[in-house]
């Protein structure tokens, strides 16, 4: 894949990103910040909601990291060797050679999802635990949308 930027690693795998990444960051909090938080947590300034945006648009890309992570680090658990992660507009996809098993395959195949759901449901009982606490509509509309963007979306 053309285009990708080295972002890090996880356990010895390179990450990387597509160049589409940040577009599809720029997207997401420009929707947030104009539609979602001002619709939840109507009145304030338009700087606390573009703000709130960029926070949780930048929260969405280690949730896309550890789904990925997931996968690569199941896989070397199995016995499968991992060359890289990468991240693009509609996701991620981490580079393995072929399990030796179904076995394995299921496992591999299973564990991202299973985080995204992890991830997803943390976030919802952290805009639960903050609308309870405190109250702050902003924080708890992020959280929720982050909540929803990993249970949504977890493959």
């Amino acid at each position: 894949m053309k285009g990708l930027i080295r972002i890090g690693n996880v356990p010895g795998v390179a990450v990387r990103a597509h160049w589409s990444v940040p577009l599809i960051m720029l997207l997401f909090a420009y929707g947030l910040a104009g539609r979602t938080l001002p619709a939840y947590a109507p009145g304030l300034a338009p700087v606390v909601y573009a703000i709130a945006g960029v926070v949780g648009a930048l929260l969405l890309l280690p949730s896309l990291v550890v789904h990925e992570a997931a996968h690569a680090l199941m896989a070397r658990k199995a016995g499968i060797p991992v060359r890289d992660m990468t991240l693009w507009a509609l996701g991620g996809m981490t580079r393995m050679d072929r399990p030796t098993t179904a076995r394995a395959a299921f496992a591999v195949a299973i564990s991202g999802p299973l985080v995204s759901l992890l991830l997803g449901g943390a976030a919802i009982r952290g805009a639960a635990g903050v609308h309870a606490a405190l109250g702050w509509r902003v924080p708890v509309a992020m959280l929720g949308w982050l909540g929803g963007m990993n249970l949504l979306h977890p493959l």
